[in-house]
């Protein structure tokens, strides 16, 4: 008897996980965003602000992300339109 009632709510949290896990969105699914997002976004880039923006993955400027005041390279959210920072901020 106590191995049913265990069992029982085993199966039920097991069911419960199994949902939760189901409704989220596949990892392709979300890179596939990503992706579509990105290139919706370089389409708005002017020639210029794409090579500003646009960098080898070879580039030091890469991994150049930690937030603090310092001088980079790329486009600042100054420097884009409207439609363009609405996509970034998205």
């Amino acid at each position: 008897m106590l191995f049913t009632k265990y069992f029982g709510l085993a199966a039920a949290v097991t069911g419960v996980a199994l949902m939760a896990v189901s409704s989220r969105p596949a990892g392709a699914q979300s890179g596939k965003t990503m992706v579509e997002a990105v290139n919706k976004f370089i389409g708005t880039l002017s020639t210029e602000q794409k090579a500003k923006c646009l960098f080898p993955f070879e580039s030091d400027e890469r991994t150049n992300w930690i937030f603090v005041p310092k001088l980079r390279e790329g486009l600042t959210l100054k420097a884009m339109a409207l439609p363009q920072r609405d996509l970034v901020t998205d």
